[in-house]
């Protein structure tokens, strides 16, 4: 795997993200390490991929600043 990074900004709404960072001190998981596996998982197993791209988040429904 490469050693190269590439710099991004994502938006991400504010109560789903303090309940991450709960959980990820937790289970000692930071934002990159989960970002990190789930983009490795979404291009190489397809069921994860399908799974993703099926899945609704629940706030998108009542958060139009997500989109």
């Amino acid at each position: 795997m490469s050693t190269k990074k590439v710099a991004t900004t994502v938006k991400v709404e504010n109560t789903l993200y303090d309940q991450f960072k709960i959980l990820g001190i937790r289970h000692k998981l930071t934002l990159q390490g989960l970002v990190e596996r789930a983009v490795y998982r979404y291009v190489n197993e397809d069921v994860f991929r399908a799974e993703i791209n099926g899945f609704v988040l629940p706030i998108s429904a009542t958060s139009s600043s997500l989109a």
